[in-house]
């Protein structure tokens, strides 16, 4: 055989070849190999006027410079008058903003009408410059500003960063004088603060006003004028909020304990999984109380030691929040949608089951999109809940879920509630 004749031999050999390749792979895609080629989002880019309202994003006390999606939820780079804040989750944000808001309408009334309160608050929280209107043009040059002469008058600086991993001694934030326990939680209640707070400059003001008051000056710090910045939340159970609203003003921390403690109880709930979830340092007495008293108004629901079981093995504070904000999403579920008949602690989601037979997953998070991690848990979901004769699943969510991810969950016939907090 000539050198020629080879050479066209070997090609004719190779597109040969090449087609069978070509065939094999189409064979593979056919065949389910297409998982091989799933598409996956990238990590969302987050507009803020998506996630926030005007009132939110910006005012005269403070400013958000930026949101990004951590994992499964937002975290936002917030300057005010306070100092300089990175908060993660939209749970905890809503907190610290209104506690913000709250602290300047404090310094300003104080200093138009109590001399001795403004110059012992109005001094550490208030910035020198002569317009708060300096935060909206200035925020960077403000907070500097700020952190500096909080540093000279408490030896510390409040330009802080919210860590969701920090520890916070909530029995050592109580007096040991009843008296201004009692006051302290007074205040607290008058204006709006969680007085459980790991806000550093919240307990500063509250201390500062209870040391007023403890020296015989029961009106001092009393608010003329106090606005709520967030929208109030759907999921509010009215006989809840009032109950637990009073207990947090009247009752001291073992108070609470023993209240909550007897609650838990009367739910069946093994003692080792209370005594676990109470010596969680991430879980403050409010946190607490919220909880106990949310799952307390589950009538007839069983297996509530699931949910108390998962909330003793989390990790941080933002998730403290967000199995608060679970239990108002399961008790809102139970009395305005439909009844739920037991709860199931999943791995990655709390699980419930519906009197109906619906196969419900609770999920209180800020963002689902689709990723490969988040079609691995789901599709396990769907698998699960189709072997065990579940026709109905759904998928719970405070946050928002991407079009993508939607399109794919409703694939795996997920019925979806997204913003189940707000919308």
């Amino acid at each position: 055989m000539s050198l020629s004749q080879s050479v066209s031999v070997a090609v004719h050999n190779f597109f040969v070849r090449n087609r069978f390749v070509k065939a094999i792979i189409f064979l593979l895609c056919l065949c389910g190999g297409s998982a091989a080629f799933a598409y996956y989002e990238a990590r969302p880019v987050i507009r803020m006027s998506e996630v926030l309202t005007s009132q939110q994003a910006q005012s005269v006390y403070h400013r958000v410079d930026d949101i990004e999606l951590d994992g499964k939820f937002y975290r936002f780079y917030l300057h005010s008058e306070m100092g300089s804040y990175t908060i993660t989750s939209l749970a905890l944000f809503r907190k610290r903003v209104q506690e913000i808001h709250t602290l300047a309408q404090a310094v300003n009334q104080f200093q138009k009408k109590d001399e001795q309160l403004s110059e012992e608050i109005g001094g550490q929280f208030s910035i020198r410059a002569n317009s708060a209107m300096d935060i909206i043009s200035r925020p960077v040059e403000s907070a500097a500003n700020l952190a500096g002469q909080v540093a000279d008058n408490l030896n510390q600086s409040f330009s802080t960063a919210d860590s969701s991993n920090a520890r916070f001694s909530y029995l050592g934030q109580e007096s040991k004088d009843p008296v201004a326990a009692m006051h302290k939680r007074n205040v607290a209640s008058q204006w709006g603060f969680d007085v459980y707070s790991n806000n550093l400059n919240v307990q500063e003001f509250l201390n500062a006003v209870t040391r007023a008051r403890s020296s015989g000056k029961i009106s001092a710090g009393t608010p003329s004028l106090h606005s709520q910045l967030n929208r109030p939340t759907k999921l509010a159970d009215v006989d809840v909020e009032l109950n637990t609203a009073y207990l947090l003003k009247s009752k001291s921390i073992d108070e609470l304990q023993k209240i909550n403690r007897d609650l838990f109880l009367k739910m069946k709930i093994n003692q080792e999984i209370v005594d676990k979830f109470f010596q969680h340092p991430a879980f403050s007495p409010r946190n607490q109380t919220r909880i106990a008293h949310y799952l307390d108004a589950l009538t007839g629901v069983r297996n509530r030691s699931a949910f108390v079981e998962a909330a003793s093995n989390i990790q941080n504070t933002v998730m403290a929040l967000a199995f608060e904000e679970s239990a108002m999403m399961l008790n809102y579920y139970h009395k305005k949608i439909a009844g739920l008949e037991k709860l199931n602690a999943g791995s990655e989601v709390l699980e419930a089951i519906s009197k109906d037979r619906r196969m419900l997953y609770f999920a209180p998070v800020d963002m689902i999109y689709w990723s490969e991690e988040t079609e691995k848990l789901f599709d396990e979901l769907s698998v699960r809940g189709e072997k065990s004769g579940f026709r109905v699943m759904e998928l719970i969510t405070s946050g928002k879920i991407t079009d993508e991810a939607s399109k794919e969950l409703k694939k795996r016939n997920f019925i979806l509630r997204d913003q189940f907090v707000n919308k």
